[in-house]
């Protein structure tokens, strides 16, 4: 018969072993790049090698001179207002507004309302 099950915690496991694989995973990767750095990879010598004979043809082309237009100058600055001293007192105005509604007058007489003639109404009919 077997004896109790342990539950093992999964995450605590990953961290007991953390530096140890982060270290052998640096050291599989130096290793990686150095191996990879030093394989000689040229050709062997028993190839014919080609030459060229005909060398680049390099093309000058003449190139025009540019020359920057002069810009106009910049508009003056404008001349800004000088405050003059007057000797002359102004009075403050008092301003009346009449601030009650009178609900009781009309402001504007609307046109009454016309009804339409007899031609009108007629036409409206045989359509």
């Amino acid at each position: 018969m077997r004896g109790p099950v342990k539950i093992k915690n999964r995450k605590k496991d990953l961290k007991e072993g953390y530096l140890i694989r982060l270290e052998i995973a640096f050291i599989l990767t130096l290793l990686i790049f150095i191996s990879a750095f030093k394989i000689n990879i040229q050709s062997s010598g028993d190839e014919e090698t080609v030459v060229l004979d005909r060398q680049e043809e390099i093309i000058n082309d003449e190139i025009v001179q540019t020359k920057q237009e002069l810009k106009a100058p910049p508009p003056r600055r404008p001349i800004i207002p000088v405050g003059v001293p007057n000797d002359e007192i102004t009075e403050n105005e008092v301003i009346e507004l009449d601030s009650e509604l009178d609900l009781g007058t009309t402001f504007m007489e609307l046109p009454k309302a016309t009804q339409p003639s007899d031609d009108n109404e007629q036409e409206e009919k045989e359509r």
